[in-house]
């Protein structure tokens, strides 16, 4: 990764390809696997991240959105929601 994909992405996590091979963040129904999570991991995440390495049984409703939400901006059903404009 060059400077200006660090630059661009700060502390966020690279977990995959992407749509163009970028390291960037796109909401797409047409392609859902963003290159890099939506926030930079805070002390809270990592200690999700180690939890959900585990039974997931043991995590809340409430972590598993907080785990969902550090990786992505928006749901799918988000996404193709109406704006109203």
């Amino acid at each position: 990764m060059n400077y200006l994909s660090n630059f661009q992405i700060g502390a966020r996590e690279v977990v995959g390809f992407g749509f163009n091979g970028q390291p960037n963040y796109m909401d797409r129904i047409d392609f859902p696997l963003p290159a890099v999570r939506w926030r930079p991991e805070t002390p809270e995440i990592k200690e999700l991240r180690q939890k959900e390495k585990g039974d997931w049984k043991n995590l809340t409703i409430a972590e598993k959105k907080a785990l969902y939400r550090a990786s992505f901006c928006q749901t799918l059903a988000e996404v193709e929601a109406p704006t109203g404009k």
